[in-house]
Order: structure tokens, then sequence, then C-alpha cells
């Protein structure tokens, strides 16, 4: 099973994303039950960022493992039989295009291929991304692009997954 879940910052996605993650370990009895976290910490705001997705979780047996990109995530030798939460594809985007050892022409594709991997090496998927399109900023070409990216991910992610969700103020609405 892959799930799909976005939505706008502080909009409840990741406390739905959790409840979807243990309650597919339990129902398909995985063995493990992992979180990816893809967010580095830069400075005050991002530990405590950090620092709440922890308590959050907190007791709900997932082993996190902090994979900053996809190179570490394609490595890392998951359990056949687990459910994987990965939180959140917004991070590993900006992760993946502003670190200069990563191909920058191939983003989507090296992104696109690391989820498709996770399906194939996993029982159950559950992916958080951001919902960053309804805003009307004027933007740099930099930022227009990381959307841009962002928004052909999330296309593909909605087509592989089984159920895409969005989250409005913790409300969820399905999507497929």
């Amino acid at each position: 099973m892959t799930i799909f879940i976005s939505g706008g910052s502080s909009s409840g996605k990741s406390a739905i994303a959790e409840n979807y993650a243990v309650k597919l370990h339990k129902e398909y009895k995985t063995d493990k039950l992992y979180y990816i976290a893809t967010m580095r910490s830069y400075g005050k705001e991002g530990e405590e960022r950090i620092k709440k997705h922890r308590e959050m979780r907190f007791g709900k047996g997932f082993e996190t493992l902090e994979l900053y990109n996809t190179k570490s995530i394609n490595k890392y030798n998951f359990d056949k039989n687990s459910t994987v939460l990965l939180e959140c594809m917004s991070n590993l985007l900006a992760n993946e295009m502003y670190d200069e050892t990563t191909d920058k022409i191939h983003i989507i594709e090296n992104i696109m291929y690391t989820i498709t991997n996770l399906i194939i090496k996993c029982k159950n998927l559950v992916i958080v991304s951001n919902e960053i399109f309804s805003d009307y900023v004027f933007y740099d070409d930099e930022c227009k692009k990381y959307i841009k990216n962002l928004g052909k991910i999330n296309i593909n992610l909605v087509k592989l997954s089984d159920l895409a969700i969005e989250s409005v103020y913790g409300v969820e609405i399905h999507h497929k």
C-alpha cells in the first residue's frame, strides 16, 4: 500500500501520516516501522520543528532514520516486510537541489527512482509532501524551479499511490 499525503504548513499532515503508518503496520503485521527524516536542522527554528516531530511520534514504535538524500535512502537495506513513512518530500527535494554533490540535471528522475525502489523494498509506504502552490508571491528563478520540481514530483507520487490525501486544517480530503 502506498499513501501520499500533502497539505500546507502546519495543516496536520504529519499526524495523519503517522496514524496511517501505525495503522498499516498493525493491519499488515509488518516487522518494522521506519520513519525517514529528511529535514536537516539549520538553526533554532529547525531544531524546534524536529523536536516537535520527535515528540509526536514518541512511543508509536517508529525506528527513525535520518536519511537526507536519495543516495542514503537507496543504500539503506529496508526490511521487505516493513512500513515506511517518508517525511517529507519538500525537504528531500531541497536537499537534492542545494547539495553540491547531487546530479542537478536528473533530480526528479532520481527522486522518483528512489520512491519506486522504496515501494519495491517495503510492504507499505506513506509519503508526506507540502502544498506550496496556492500563494501568489513573486519568487526568484531558483525558487520557481523548486516549486515546479515539487509539483512534478507530487503529480508522479499521486499516480504511484493507492491513496492520495490532502490535509486541510487536520481534515482529510481523499482525492484518490
